[in-house]
């Protein structure tokens, strides 16, 4: 079994994101559970159910972010399939994807997603041999980064461990003029 560790880095910037956010849960609850005493309706507690998720969000990422000293990407495959998870520095495993059959898959590439607050989220892809979805992998935690390096390797891995598997993202236009 073939594996690639990769440290990842802590984004202060999102981070700083998530601390308003919570904030502004914290009132909600407060004043959604003060309105749900005098006055029982619907949207109350519809209300309350969407800012509890929210609020378990906000504080699952934050919790992973100050608790977790150093995380790592860790990829491993045997060639046949892969599996993509997330480890903290006392080694305990998170974050873990399915595993994927690589014969189903004809190219990996990587996607680039920019936030509302224009904040760009990495995360991985592969395309299928036949059919047109996509297969995310999001093995990224909320609050982690990779450096563009450690993309370039784990791009560099896939391909080592299967050769057949074409890297990189082409559009319709592209694909259609390649043929």
């Amino acid at each position: 079994m073939q594996k690639i560790e990769i440290s990842l880095q802590k984004r202060t910037g999102k981070m700083l994101l998530y601390l308003p956010m919570m904030l502004l849960c914290i009132v909600a609850l407060i004043g959604l559970v003060k309105s749900l005493v005098t006055d029982s309706t619907w949207y109350y507690w519809l209300l309350l159910v969407i800012f509890l998720i929210g609020s378990f969000v906000v504080v699952n990422g934050l919790i992973q972010y100050f608790l977790n000293k150093e995380a790592k990407l860790v990829i491993e495959s045997d060639g046949q399939k892969i599996k993509f998870y997330n480890t903290n520095d006392a080694g305990k495993a998170f974050n873990e994807s399915d595993e994927w059959d690589l014969a189903e898959f004809k190219r990996f590439y990587v996607v680039e997603k920019t936030s509302r607050f224009m904040i760009k989220d990495r995360s991985f892809a592969f395309e299928p041999k036949s059919g047109l979805l996509s297969t995310d992998v999001d093995c990224f935690p909320e609050l982690w980064e990779a450096k563009q390096e450690d993309i370039k390797l784990v791009l560099g891995f896939v391909k080592s461990v299967a050769p057949d598997i074409e890297l990189g993202y082409e559009n319709i236009w592209q694909k259609m003029t390649k043929k």
